[in-house]
């Protein structure tokens, strides 16, 4: 038990560097006391740590359609506005979990930050399909498409 109790606050103190409240909501998951109440770990809670621990799966766990989504839950975090993030399973999960969601606001708007920068990182160039730019919305005439 204290090498895991060991691990859990190696993983904590690595976490709070990247968000706070993400590292509470893990010590709080997995710590001292939820060993001592015997409370085991609800799988919504498993699944998002595991999501949020593979580096390379923030966009496949929040793609950009469902960046906007949870931008829009952003603009008005509350209860009434959580079947938003429908399209994000993992935090879904785990707000429906939870009366309160307040504590879970923070790790929202750092996946939000997250996969924004990821994406961002990703992006050669942004161009709308309809922007007169776009090699799609050519007037050349040998061009094949159609908006």
């Amino acid at each position: 038990m204290l090498e895991h109790l060991n691990r859990v606050n190696d993983v904590y103190e690595k976490l709070n560097i990247e968000c706070s409240a993400l590292a509470t909501l893990f010590r709080e998951t997995f710590g001292a006391v939820a060993i001592l109440n015997k409370k085991a770990v609800p799988a919504p809670y498993r699944n998002l740590f595991r999501q949020i621990a593979a580096e390379e799966s923030i966009l496949q766990m929040i793609n950009g359609s469902s960046l906007d989504d949870l931008g829009h839950f952003l603009s008005n975090p509350c209860r009434a506005q959580v079947t938003k993030l429908v399209t994000i399973p993992a935090l879904y999960q785990v707000l429906q979990l939870d009366s309160d969601i307040e504590p879970l606001i923070p790790v929202a708007q750092w996946l939000h930050e997250r996969a924004s920068r990821t994406l961002r990182g990703l992006s050669v160039e942004v161009l709308r399909l309809d922007d007169p730019r776009s090699k799609l919305n050519s007037e050349d005439p040998g061009s094949d498409w159609k908006l």
